[in-house]
């Protein structure tokens, strides 16, 4: 039969082929995960779609799953994938929908959903960033100015190694 023929190729093809005697209760969540991939691939489907799809996995489990899927999207398949985790969106996604607070923040090609400036929003990591920063400046100029003359100029005190780190660090942490 054709069908069984392509359930043990795609078995195969994620490295689960022993997993066709086995009861699904007794795999492994990445065994089990890869069984039901390939299942849903037996019908030969224009797209999947996949929600969470590595938790519960290990690194090594979930390396290996990404890698299948990087793969399939390799072989012209559609792959919806939803994920809280942004290192999984794989190189191959071309089109990223960001959600905040339930609703679209940003919707377009990987490349600008992943730029720094865009995660850092999202996560609101560069309002944490400038307040942090503000919170820094106001304590080095309260310091400085304890310690002489009243100027906030750092060139005449001993803490201005830091007050020129702090200048130099005007981007976001995220990357």
């Amino acid at each position: 039969d054709l069908m069984q023929c392509e359930a043990k190729r795609l078995l195969n093809l994620f490295q689960v082929d022993s997993a066709s005697t086995k009861c699904i209760g007794h795999m492994s969540t990445g065994e089990r995960r890869r069984v039901l991939l390939a299942r849903a691939l037996v019908m030969k489907p224009q797209a999947i779609v996949l929600d969470e799809p590595t938790s519960g996995l290990d690194i090594v489990a979930r390396v290996k799953f990404l890698g299948e899927l990087n793969h399939l999207a390799s072989t012209g398949m559609q792959i919806v994938l939803v994920t809280h985790h942004l290192e999984e969106i794989l190189p191959c996604i071309e089109r990223t929908i960001l959600l905040k607070a339930g609703k679209v923040f940003l919707d377009g090609p990987t490349s600008n959903a992943l730029s720094g400036e865009s995660v850092s929003s999202l996560f609101d990591t560069l309002s944490t960033w400038n307040k942090f920063r503000s919170r820094l400046a106001s304590h080095c100029i309260r310091s400085l100015t304890k310690l002489g003359s009243g100027s906030s100029s750092p060139e005449k005190y001993p803490v201005n190694t830091e007050w020129r780190a702090f200048k130099r660090a005007e981007r976001p942490i995220v990357k």
